[in-house]
């Protein structure tokens, strides 16, 4: 289980620090709830291609309740109306969450909404249903810049 742990966060640093196939959309910070754990997330969103219609969204999430438990997040968004100020968007990925005891491997699947503030600014809001051991639905809620 250890190499596996290394292997997503080697995968993860590989990613953030990877421009050459993407280009940057910048950093994001948020605040949500997943099955009424109250969190904070981090995120790292690539565009791709000239259209502007394909984003990776690399996620970084804490959680409290009982147990503090860390998720990380591999989504795929589709834009659907790359043009307008309010970009709607499908988005699945792949989730990895530990807590103390145990990790778990998990899919989702959702959409989102991204406002433009300003020309490097957006508000978004994402809300997906995570399939795995430890499923749910997720709620989350910030800013890009």
């Amino acid at each position: 289980m250890k190499n596996r742990c290394r292997c997503m966060l080697m995968l993860a640093a590989c990613l953030l620090t990877s421009s050459v196939w993407a280009g940057i959309e910048g950093w994001g910070l948020g605040v949500g709830v997943f099955d009424e754990d109250v969190g904070v997330q981090g995120r790292k969103d690539f565009t791709m291609g000239e259209a502007e219609v394909s984003q990776i969204s690399l996620q970084g999430s804490v959680f409290f309740h009982d147990k503090t438990t860390f998720r990380f997040d591999a989504n795929y968004h589709h834009i659907l109306n790359p043009e307008s100020s309010f970009k709607l968007y499908p988005l699945a990925g792949a989730e990895f969450s530990i807590n103390k005891k145990s990790n778990r491997w998990g899919a989702n699947l959702g959409g989102g909404l991204n406002i433009k503030l300003t020309e490097h600014n957006d508000l978004f809001i994402e809300l997906k249903y995570v399939f795995g051991d430890w499923d749910g639905f997720g709620l989350m809620a910030g800013i890009h810049f």
